[in-house]
């Protein structure tokens, strides 16, 4: 058996008339965009990912803020006029504006910075009795 297999290569290596050229190149264009296919893949991946993590510290980001100005509220005076906080944390920043609505409801607005620089922003309104509000 082993000597059959050797003669078809010998065999193979004399013939001149290009038998074998076209299924090394249909086998070798195969692999190769199986791993150009597989590396498109990995970067997109990879991009999903650091996308994914971002939105994880956004995330986090709101959520730190949010409960920390909530906290806080009891010792700050809303009024009709904007007024700013700024929260800054390991991961990026939480700058606040908010304003008293009428005597029961605050508007809010979070604005969101990530080390990596992605913004968001967030508007909620909260509901919270504001001491000595005039319409």
């Amino acid at each position: 058996m082993k000597e059959h297999f050797i003669y078809y290569l010998h065999q193979v290596k004399k013939n001149e008339k290009g038998f074998l050229f076209p299924y090394i190149f249909i086998v070798f264009f195969t692999v190769l965009l199986i791993v150009h296919q597989s590396l498109q893949s990995l970067n997109t991946e990879r991009e999903l990912v650091r996308i994914q993590e971002e939105q994880i510290i956004l995330e986090s980001l709101m959520l730190s803020g949010y409960n920390e100005f909530y906290s806080n509220l009891h010792y700050l005076t809303p009024t009709k006029h904007d007024q700013a906080l700024l929260y800054s944390y390991p991961d990026g920043q939480v700058h606040i504006t908010y304003s008293a609505i009428d005597k029961s409801t605050i508007k809010a607005r979070f604005e969101l910075q990530t080390i990596n620089d992605s913004p968001y922003t967030v508007t909620v309104n909260l509901p919270f009795l504001v001491q000595g509000f005039s319409e």
